[in-house]
């Protein structure tokens, strides 16, 4: 990848604070008139317009929810983990349901209880960029967006609690390098296929959002973007690197990109290996 001597970031924490922050600001200096978020083609951005845009971040895309879920209920057949059970029933003198048998026979312990048992849960951060060249048609970011989701739910199915975090926009001009991120999942969470189908899987998140994102970043110095938004780094080999170097991600995050899932078939074990993450 080219030098880079500058990085310019800005993080977000949820989808609505970076849609009220993109869509309250001016365009800066650098991108002055220009309104490629705006007018971009339905062909190009999966989009009719940017407000349709909008309006399927916030309420959901579930055009490609029967492709996913075909997914799923082949990777539920599949798991050999099967669920994790963290409580363990007992018979006592209190709880929350009859045992009928004990209470027919006169036992004191005529009550089903529960006791949780902790659990050391494993965790992991994923960054996923979907995030490519003009010349990538719009059906490749489905594509690989249902590997990524197919990648977050086999994780969970088997016991993992996964972090997701998105780059609307990662690109480089001349030295500059420019990245945008969003946490759009955490720890804690369930994967919500309402809330994460858009992001994740049409390509307005980034020819309309992130294309908006960097119309509008305030701190924006590298005239060169003017010229085509800048180049994207997702088939760069050093792409992760780069993202680590700039303070962008952790080491430790597993990374994932458009390119890379796209070089790999949209092979859903390929890409987790090429990634190193374990099932």
């Amino acid at each position: 990848m080219a030098n880079i001597r500058t990085t310019q970031k800005e993080h977000f924490t949820s989808i609505k604070s970076f849609l009220e922050t993109i869509s309250s600001r001016k365009n800066n200096a650098v991108m002055a008139g220009k309104t490629s978020s705006v007018t971009g083609s339905a062909d190009f951005t999966g989009t009719k317009n940017y407000q349709e845009a909008v309006d399927l971040m916030l309420n959901g895309w579930d055009k490609i929810l029967p492709d996913i879920k075909k997914g799923f209920e082949a990777a539920i057949k599949s798991n050999e983990n099967g669920a994790i059970d963290r409580r363990r029933t007992y018979n006592s003198v209190v709880g929350y349901a009859p045992h009928v048998p004990n209470s027919i026979i006169g036992l004191p312990q005529s009550m089903i209880n529960q006791h949780r048992e902790p659990q050391k849960v494993k965790v992991c951060s994923i960054v996923y960029a979907p995030d490519a060249n003009a010349y990538t048609d719009a059906n490749t970011f489905v594509k690989a967006g249902i590997v990524v989701l197919q990648i977050v739910n086999q994780l969970e199915l088997n016991g993992q609690r996964v972090r997701l975090m998105l780059t609307p926009m990662d690109s480089f001009k001349n030295s500059t390098f420019v990245c945008c991120t969003i946490d759009v999942k955490s720890y804690h969470e369930q994967l919500d296929l309402k809330k994460l189908t858009f992001p994740i899987a049409n390509a307005s998140f980034l020819r309309r959002f992130g294309f908006k994102w960097l119309e509008t970043y305030p701190e924006l110095i590298e005239s060169g973007f003017a010229a085509g938004y800048g180049r994207t780094i997702s088939d760069e080999d050093d792409h992760k690197a780069d993202l680590v170097k700039g303070g962008i991600i952790r080491d430790t995050d597993y990374f994932l990109s458009l390119g890379q899932i796209e070089r790999l078939g949209f092979d859903v074990n390929k890409v987790m290996e090429k990634a190193g993450i374990s099932k």
